[in-house]
């Protein structure tokens, strides 16, 4: 092996470094219209492995004089972390936050837009899901994986809290009864009288 030839090689590769502009090697998914809490969260480490966080969350504040150090370096970085952004955004979504004046702006424009917390189209689209997914010829296990996801996924979008201990427990009875009946409505017609069986059951069974 001859390492010199190596050696020149490696040097002209190129290397990750901070001021890097490729969306790609920021996260591995541009923002499409349903990804958007795994593209934030990807975003969010990508920026934060860059020191770049504080810009998205408004903790960079813009300097209030702009002929200083300060508001350059501040614009320079702003402008960077807005680029990022927007190149790790689809095509068609990119050219409705462009011209937003800074990084922070554009992370809270998109939030309000793409967030699912509170989202109740998508809550409702989720909890469709639920309802129409049928067991068909999946495996019984496979079945419960694709309903497991859903519940976490609506889980995320309702993100509810409680003021005490017995609301919380009162909650959890409540929703592990009605994922009980959703999962027993998707089995296979083979599973009928065992659906029977544990719908007559004291106390009600658990998921």
């Amino acid at each position: 092996i001859n390492m010199a030839t190596i050696s020149d090689a490696s040097s002209s590769v190129p290397r990750l470094g901070s001021n890097d502009m490729s969306p790609a090697l920021l996260v591995s998914e541009k923002l499409t219209s349903d990804n958007y809490r795994e593209w934030s969260q990807s975003m969010i480490l990508a920026l934060d492995g860059r020191d770049k966080l504080e810009y998205i969350t408004g903790e960079a504040k813009k300097p209030s004089t702009s002929e200083t150090k300060e508001f350059r370096k501040w614009k320079s970085e702003n402008a960077l972390v807005s680029s990022w952004l927007i190149n790790a955004m689809s095509s068609s979504i990119k050219k409705s936050f462009m011209y937003l004046s800074s990084s922070q702006e554009i992370w809270e424009a998109l939030r309000e837009t793409y967030s699912p917390v509170g989202n109740r189209s998508r809550i409702f689209d989720v909890k469709k899901k639920l309802w129409q997914l049928k067991q068909d010829h999946m495996p019984l296990d496979d079945y419960y994986l694709e309903k497991s996801a859903l519940w976490q996924e609506f889980d995320a979008l309702k993100n509810k809290t409680h003021h005490c201990g017995a609301d919380a427990k009162e909650d959890r009875k409540e929703k592990e009864e009605e994922r009980v009946y959703e999962l027993l409505a998707g089995l296979y017609v083979i599973y009928d009288d065992v659906r029977a069986r544990i719908l007559s059951q004291e106390p009600f069974q658990s998921v």
